[in-house]
């Protein structure tokens, strides 16, 4: 699902789970243009089919807050099927400024032997990073369990970046 937001988004899920029916880059990507985002109680399940379960990208250089509170963003698998290089992973937040993640899981996330690019990312259960002009400022995630991400390569050229938790800003001139 793909939604470009023009104001506030606010969905609260009541445990709710969501579960990828078909291959897919992205179960949910939400098109963030500067608002305040809050999702509360959803389990996100990729089922193994969906390389992430949830982007949000702003690239408005805007202050909006994004808040994720008690959700699981569960079982993505890059199997080299959506010929992209890139690692797959639980929730990628690029741009927002202000980023609140509290008492949230974040489980299996993993890629098949062989599809890791040199020099490119690799599987992450949450990434927090910079888009356009917005960079992030006043990063929070608390009350998080993560388990089992990884690339699923021992040594080699593929081996590349696993990380739990990634958060940076690049910052130049």
């Amino acid at each position: 699902i793909e939604i470009i937001m023009n104001r506030p988004f606010d969905i609260k899920g009541d445990n709710a789970k969501i579960t990828c029916g078909l291959t897919a880059e992205y179960m949910w990507y939400l098109y963030n243009k500067g608002h305040d985002v809050r999702i509360e109680g959803l389990e996100f399940n990729g089922n193994n089919k969906a390389l992430a379960c949830l982007r949000i990208e702003d690239d408005s250089g805007s202050t909006g807050i994004i808040n994720i509170n008690n959700c699981a963003f569960n079982n993505t698998f890059q199997g080299g099927d959506l010929g992209i290089g890139l690692g797959g992973g639980g929730l990628f937040i690029n741009g927002s400024k202000f980023v609140n993640l509290t008492n949230s899981v974040i489980l299996n996330h993993s890629r098949a032997l062989g599809t890791g690019t040199p020099l490119s990312a690799g599987t992450v259960g949450v990434n927090i990073g910079p888009s356009g002009t917005g960079i992030p400022k006043a990063v929070n995630v608390s009350g998080c369990y993560f388990e089992n991400v990884t690339n699923n390569e021992i040594s080699g050229i593929n081996n590349v970046d696993c990380d739990c938790l990634s958060t940076f800003a690049i910052v130049t001139g």
